[in-house]
């Protein structure tokens, strides 16, 4: 059974490592030192930094720019010109001289429509970010609970978790040489000394998810 366990997870690894290529694009394949997994640190900066919130307040500056647009297109448009000017015949001499002129629209419904709706997508763009931003705090709370919890359960692991597993292993191998159990009672204590220690590890890891996440969504890229 543990080596079936094993052979699984070799699989899982040589996935993981063809997933990271193709993010990678690139064609060698990544190795990963095998070294203790480290309890990663949570380094939060702001929600104004976050891609999505940066793009939808440029979407609104976006919208405001072309409501203004539409607004000016109602307004009489003004012309001034200056010309300086001759012929070719015998005594030609500069003529100067401006013209005026008022451009007045005709079409004044069309484009007070066109800045209706122009003011009902800047509503829109203002409700979206409204919208984005509750979404982002909300799931950066739920993301800090789930630290809290994990947090708590690897506490369990290092204030008297590791030192139970030791225990065990060490007092099971002890009792079974001694004749004092047999090997299914031996089979037992280690693999509930196991259990700890995977039970942490997985704890931690997912721990270390939670940060990465908080980390990429609060961190200025």
């Amino acid at each position: 059974e543990i080596l079936v366990i094993q052979k699984q997870a070799e699989y899982d690894v040589t996935v993981a490592y063809e997933r990271l290529s193709t993010l990678m694009q690139f064609d060698s394949v990544f190795t990963i030192v095998d070294e203790k997994l480290p309890k990663l640190v949570i380094e939060v900066d702001s929600v104004g930094t976050d891609p999505g919130l940066s793009y939808l307040q440029n979407a609104g500056l976006k919208q405001h720019a072309e409501l203004k647009v539409e607004k000016n297109l109602l307004l009489p448009e003004l012309t001034l010109g200056y010309f300086n000017g001759t012929n070719k015949y015998a005594g030609a001499e500069n003529y100067q001289g401006f013209e005026v002129g008022v451009g007045i629209p005709l079409f004044f419904s069309e484009q007070r429509a066109k800045v209706k709706a122009k003011q009902f997508a800047i509503e829109a763009s203002v409700n979206l970010q409204e919208n984005y931003i509750r979404k982002y705090k909300n799931r950066l709370s739920e993301l800090m609970n789930g630290l809290a919890k994990y947090q708590d359960a690897m506490l369990y692991y290092e204030r008297s978790g590791s030192e139970l597993a030791s225990e065990l292993i060490r007092s099971s191998l002890k009792s079974y040489a001694a004749g004092e159990i047999d090997f299914f009672r031996l089979a037992q204590s280690l693999d509930r000394a196991v259990e700890i220690e995977l039970t942490y590890l997985d704890n931690l890891n997912k721990y270390n998810q939670q940060v990465l996440e908080i980390n990429y969504m609060t961190l200025e890229n």
